[in-house]
């Protein structure tokens, strides 16, 4: 059996992964995975991770170095690829697409108590547990034991038999027969590890860990909240960008008071939440749950027994372990979590579709075509093609630039803390960017990701409110970065007739008999007579270099923010400098270069004091050339 990696390309047989740690989610089925005799998965189909550890595969084991997504963020992905499937229905191109953070949803369902939490509240407030814990039902047990006959209290059956054959334990031999100095007797200790003892601390197990991540959960969404709230006021950042970061959040709450009201709803129950965790953790420490060995262990389904059934403070223990069974969506078994993670994986994949797609409309791309999983989109002259592969990776093409595609392969799991692997891997002519629900290595500007030691990996996540943004500022670079090392460059081999002609044309630059460059934008009238002279001089090979520069520099002088049109102002050796004419925008970029003539292109504003991209987004960036 084979694996294909959908980073690398690279094919490996299981034999070859075999003992060493992988991530699940990198891999694709090359043939048929027999999981168990129920359950088949398909080739072609992504491999995803059970929660078990390790996954056995032909026989052989593969440690699972995946880490669990939050219940929020599996919930959230699962309601948003399915209201993106339903904006892509719809046959309209201009695709209103939802918004790519915590759906409302995801609030409602778990701000407030569930079921399970609602029950044990009244179960600890009621003091049954306590009971339990303090008073716990006891059987008594009889060990045999020597002892010296002053301490015998109960002769064990086989009292007589030991006694006859040990005579150290006796004191004397009189004619009436033996008196013995120590003799097998009947002990008898309270027995705590009962069946109803077991369920009551094994229960105690479960609902600690419950409420723990359940508190997690909890705090994860109170926080995206609290964010989300502090965006309109948020000190130092650009308030273009926080009004973008704010509309983006207010797609899923309406105003503020309602978002207020799910933060209160929320801090109540972590307050809840909090009391019973406190409860439970108090219980295991003390009482009962101490007399009851740790390795005992219990199947899901209990016996109820007599106990169980009928005492009042036991009775309640089956509710409860009821209860905590009866959360289904908390509780799989390993096929169901595989089957589980591998929608999940299917379902981040569409979501990291949306956000290319919502970052491209920001970017003023129009779509100008659509079919199933496939988009070509339009800005005037350039065009961008959006498509999804077989691995569900993303791969866009810039039509004016074929030289190079780029990949964004979406990973639903945690990156693993210590892999050294870079960011952005260059291979075959692709630029492969891996995304990730989540990291502990932060990326402090998402184009650092081109940075040949950038270790730091793309996170795209709906608890992350600049996910858009993010990708926003890397197509920007990409798109820019393909265009820009064409600025200016000299067109060769041009007639005499064509170089006389353009000299006229402050647009260009004549650099000898043979060569010119084009340094700014041609007007619309100007392209068209060069047009007809070139043809009517049979010079049809120049005028399609001269025609590409003039789309490429025409690119260049839009807005990078806004894309209306600009003062450009070339400068000597391939340099040079535009503004925005809109007035609320306000941009500006330029190539320069320093000291060791190491050019590099930049986009500003002139009022910004600080170059931190959670601060500017695609307002504030530069990278080298």
């Amino acid at each position: 059996m084979k694996l294909v990696d959908r980073v690398t390309q690279e094919v490996f047989a299981i034999s070859d992964l075999s003992g060493g740690e992988i991530l699940p989610q990198r891999y694709q089925l090359l043939d048929d995975w027999i999981y168990t005799k129920t359950y088949i998965l398909p080739a072609k189909a992504i491999l995803a991770s059970d929660s078990m550890g390790f996954l056995k595969i032909d026989g052989m084991t593969i440690h699972d170095a995946s880490s669990d997504i939050s219940h929020n963020v599996t919930e959230a992905l699962i309601q948003i690829s399915e209201n993106y499937n339903t904006a892509l229905s719809e046959d309209d191109n201009s695709l209103s697409l939802p918004s790519p953070l915590m759906p409302l949803r995801v609030f409602d369902e778990n701000s407030g108590l569930n079921a399970l939490e609602e029950m044990l509240g009244k179960v600890i407030n009621k003091g049954y547990l306590h009971e339990i814990c303090n008073k716990p039902r006891m059987d008594i047990r009889y060990d045999e034991e020597l002892l010296p006959i002053s301490r015998a209290k109960k002769l064990a059956s086989s009292a007589h038999r030991h006694l006859s054959a040990h005579s150290e334990c006796w004191q004397q031999r009189t004619l009436l027969g033996i008196q013995p100095k120590k003799i097998m007797s009947m002990v008898s200790e309270d027995e705590a590890n009962l069946y109803e003892n077991r369920v009551y601390a094994r229960l105690l197990d479960k609902l600690y860990l419950f409420l723990s991540l359940r508190e997690k959960e909890l705090v994860e969404l109170q926080k995206n909240i609290e964010d989300a709230l502090n965006l309109k006021s948020a000190e130092g950042v650009y308030y273009k960008l926080s009004r973008f970061l704010y509309q983006l959040w207010g797609e899923t709450f309406e105003d503020d008071d309602i978002a207020c009201k799910a933060l209160d709803k929320l801090e109540q129950t972590i307050e809840n939440i909090r009391e019973f965790s406190e409860s439970i953790q108090g219980l295991r420490q003390h009482g009962l749950y101490r007399l009851i060995p740790r390795e005992s262990k219990i199947p899901e389904r209990i016996h109820i027994t007599n106990i169980l059934s009928h005492d009042q403070n036991y009775r309640h223990l089956v509710r409860l372990w009821n209860g905590f069974y009866g959360q289904s969506s908390r509780v799989f078994t390993p096929s169901e979590t595989l089957e589980r993670n591998i929608k999940v994986q299917d379902c981040y994949s569409h979501y990291c579709g949306l956000i290319l797609l919502r970052a491209l409309k920001e970017l003023n791309f129009e779509i100008l075509e659509k079919k199933q999983n496939y988009f070509a989109l339009r800005r005037e002259n350039r065009i961008v093609k959006l498509s999804l592969d077989d691995q569900l990776n993303w791969i866009i093409q810039d039509e004016a630039v074929k030289k190079e595609v780029l990949k964004f392969v979406p990973l639903a799991t945690s990156h693993i803390k210590g892999n050294s692997e870079p960011a952005t891997l260059h291979i075959n002519g692709q630029v492969i960017i891996p995304c990730y629900i989540s990291s502990d290595c932060i990326l402090s500007n998402p184009i650092d990701i081109f940075e040949k030691n950038c270790t730091s990996p793309l996170v795209l996540s709906p608890l992350d409110f600049y996910g858009v943004e993010k990708i926003i500022s890397i197509l920007s670079y990409w798109l820019w970065k393909n265009i820009l090392n064409y600025y200016a460059v000299p067109i060769e081999k041009m007639p005499d007739e064509l170089i006389s002609f353009i000299k006229s044309y402050p647009s260009f630059k004549v650099i000898n008999s043979q060569q010119a460059q084009l340094v700014k934008p041609l007007s619309d009238a100007e392209y068209s007579r060069i047009d007809i002279f070139s043809k009517s001089k049979g010079a049809e090979a120049t005028l399609e270099k001269i025609t590409l520069q003039h789309k490429l520099i025409k690119e260049l002088s839009c807005c990078p923010v806004c894309h209306r049109s600009a003062i450009f102002t070339p400068w000597d050796n391939y340099k040079f400098q535009a503004k925005c004419t809109n007035s609320d925008c306000g941009v500006e970029w330029k190539i320069i270069d320093n000291e060791s003539k190491e050019k590099s292109f930049c986009v500003c504003l002139t009022n910004q004091n600080t170059n931190k991209f959670e601060n500017n987004g695609r307002w504030r960036t530069s990278f080298r050339l």
